[in-house]
This record gives C-alpha cells, structure tokens and sequence, in this order.
C-alpha cells in the first residue's frame, strides 16, 4: 500500500508539474499589443503628400482593335478581361470593324486577354494601349 501511497503522490506532483509548464508556455506565447500610431491625421483629408503623387490604382487603356475585311458579314462576341478571368468588356463584334475600346484595369496587369468566339489571344498593355488585328500576320 506504500508503494500506492507514493505512486499516487508522483502522479500528483507530475500532473501539478505538467499544468504549471502549460500555463507559463500559454503565457509566453501572448501576443503584445501595440496600440494605434497616430501620425497627427485623423482622416485622410489631413494626410500630407507630394502633389506628383498618385492615388489611383487602375490605369485607362486604350485598346486598338482592327478588323479584317470580309466578303461574308462575320459576327461573334468579342470578350475582354483580365489573367484571372474578371470580365472588362463584352459585345457583339463584326470582325470586319476597328474599333477602339477603353478600360481600366489594375496597374499590376501586362497584359489582357480578348476572346473572339471561341479563338483566344493574349494582349499585351504597353502604356496605357493595347494593339490587336484580326489580320494575321505572315511569317516568312
């Protein structure tokens, strides 16, 4: 029975041991807060900055587009839109057209891509235009 008495008192001071290192290892890993910076503006209205400096996170292009003349009326939809899908224009659009469609996109985007039926081709954004024919150029 002694030696239960003493097994007993171990665990004891095991379990007591094991909730004392789990406390002081939950305390230590507490994050410290640190408040608010203020840097003497309350809005964006008092934020002081250079007037060369542009807010704006979008860039208008100018998107060129010249069609192919045809003996016979083509037609389709002509989808325009960005690497990750998001659509930036789409219409009905005779191939034999040029037309010249503006949109803005993110300034991070190089390029659009432009859907004609179910022909896909990628267009590059070079500043602020984009240049696309339907007349396919021949390589010698």
């Amino acid at each position: 029975m002694d030696i239960w008495v003493r097994n007993s008192h171990l665990m004891k001071k095991l379990i007591l041991f094991f909730f004392a290192f789990a406390i002081i290892f939950a305390s230590s890993c507490k994050k410290e807060l640190i408040g608010p910076v203020n840097n003497g503006a309350d809005n964006l209205n008092d934020i002081q900055v250079e007037p060369s400096f542009n807010w704006s996170t979008g860039q208008v292009v100018d998107i060129n587009i010249i069609g192919l003349p045809t003996t016979i009326p083509v037609k389709s939809t002509l989808v325009i839109s960005l690497n990750d899908g998001a659509v930036l224009y789409q219409c009905s659009h005779a191939m034999n057209i040029d037309v010249t469609i503006n949109v803005t996109i993110p300034t991070t985007e190089t390029q659009l891509l432009l859907k004609y039926g179910k022909i896909e081709y990628v267009v590059p954004v070079v500043n602020n235009h984009a240049n696309f024919s339907f007349i396919p150029q021949i390589q010698e």
